[in-house]
């Protein structure tokens, strides 16, 4: 079995040389290890995504109430209609490997009572692509804080513009969410139906405690 052995090794050696037999070696050592520690591994692994996963769930139920508590706080501070927080979140690539950016509105506040031509947007911003939106988004992130009238959101975002048009807004702002790493992660925005002014100051306010709320 030994003589076995060593003219085994002799001949990888001749047909490999010294370092092939160390590759060799060490690829074994790990298929070793896959194999005998591999469940173990996988179990432990499967357990803390789990957990991890658990976690945020139990952070996004906490911090849904407090959005809301911030957008009803705000919004006659804004003198705004309506009020909505929305996350980007990661979409596919295309086939030369450009990302897609979605978005989703996810909470939301109106005046006590809903505008005739106002809807609720949670459904109706779901999954949405960034990139359809023209100048828009640009703008928002090289400013942080924008705010347009119907008129000025014509030449800058048409497809949003005949949204807004056909609903009788005047007026929307937006301001941006960052997470610890600065990193934007979402908006505040707004959009009034009588008014054609709305408060930034109250608004960046908003969007400020509104961030501290997700990176607690």
């Amino acid at each position: 079995m030994q003589e076995n052995t060593s003219q085994f090794l002799s001949e990888v050696m001749k047909q490999y040389g010294l370092f092939g037999v160390i590759v060799i070696i060490i690829l074994l050592t790990i298929l070793i290890v896959i194999y005998k520690f591999g469940p173990q591994i996988y179990d432990t692994w499967k357990a803390k995504a789990s957990d991890d996963h658990h976690k945020r769930m139990m952070h996004g139920i906490k911090k849904g109430p407090l959005v809301q508590s911030t957008l009803r706080n705000y919004l006659p501070l804004i003198k705004c209609d309506h009020i909505f927080v929305g996350e980007f979140h990661n979409g596919t690539s295309s086939i030369v490997g450009i990302p897609y950016m979605k978005f989703d509105i996810i909470f939301e506040h109106i005046t006590p009572k809903l505008h005739e031509n106002d809807c609720l947007l949670v459904r109706l911003y779901e999954n949405e692509y960034v990139q359809t939106h023209d100048q828009l988004p640009g703008l928002l992130f090289q400013h942080n804080n924008i705010v347009y009238t119907l008129d000025e959101l014509q030449s800058i975002d048409e497809q949003l513009y005949f949204r807004m048009k056909s609903r009788g807004v005047k007026v929307m702002a937006m301001s941006l969410i960052y997470n610890t790493k600065n990193i934007p992660v979402g908006i505040v925005g707004c959009f009034c139906f009588e008014d054609d002014t709305i408060n930034m100051n109250e608004l960046i306010k908003c969007s400020k405690e509104i961030e501290n709320i997700y990176n607690k």
